[in-house]
């Protein structure tokens, strides 16, 4: 094959593979923008439920806003959505915002705090929970440890453990 033959199939396959480039771009475009249309409408529903109270709503509301997922991250809003359902006793949400507590992220760093809502969720087995509260206990003083358990017990007297 020629010089001039090679170069001409060339440009004839470079132009195929911008046209198959093109293409699957002008797809995951249409792609994103239905996952899009269905994150929006997901949401949109998961929130209506976590206003009226549903506690896995309202976690997973949470998940959405500490991940950034259909919405811009907000960790604040994330913390507000995993009380709420932390409140109710949803484990998870009890883990994750010890985890937050603890870190200071999207509230203010309460030690304490984390411990009580990390030693809830470790009452159900929650590993993550567990590993967590392990570390924050080697960080804490005694007397903060003795004040997470008065609150572990205080919370426990209004909402008993459920399994």
């Amino acid at each position: 094959m020629s010089f001039l033959a090679r170069l001409i199939s060339l440009a004839g396959s470079a132009n195929t593979l911008r046209s198959g480039l093109d293409k699957a771009r002008m797809i995951a475009a249409r792609v994103t923008t239905t996952v899009e249309t269905f994150e929006t409408a997901s949401f949109q529903e998961s929130l209506e439920k976590a206003e009226r109270g549903d506690a896995t709503a309202q976690f997973e509301i949470g998940e959405e806003y500490y991940f950034g997922r259909g919405v811009a991250q907000d960790y604040g809003e994330a913390a507000k959505w995993f009380g709420r359902a932390a409140e109710q006793g949803h484990v998870r949400a009890q883990a994750n915002l010890g985890m937050m507590c603890a870190l200071g992220r999207g509230v203010e760093r309460d030690s304490i705090e984390g411990l009580k809502w990390l030693s809830l969720a470790a009452c159900h087995a929650n590993q993550s929970a567990v590993r967590t509260r392990v570390t924050l206990l080697k960080r804490t003083t005694p007397e903060e440890q003795a004040e997470a358990q008065l609150r572990v017990t205080d919370f426990l007297a209004k909402r008993p453990l459920r399994r």
